[in-house]
């Protein structure tokens, strides 16, 4: 889960393996981070649509901390 300012406030086992970061370490980081300013406009954007009581669905790009990138399905 992500804020109004795209910092995660709590993050699972699973994105945590897929961001492949340590164990509680994602708590407070920006998912900016992880992604290109682009893709992180449209996943505030995405989020706006959820507040409105829409879902959505979307592919985002990340990068790991080593440079590994990854497409992943975000459904919410």
């Amino acid at each position: 889960m992500i804020d109004d300012q795209g910092r995660f406030t709590l993050a699972n086992p699973a994105a945590e393996a897929i961001l492949r970061v340590e164990s509680g370490s994602l708590t407070g980081r920006s998912l900016g981070e992880f992604v290109t300013p682009e893709q992180f406009q449209m996943v505030r954007e995405q989020s706006e649509k959820r507040r409105q009581g829409e879902k959505s669905t979307y592919e985002l790009e990340i990068q790991r901390p080593n440079g590994e990138r990854r497409t992943i399905i975000v459904t919410a």
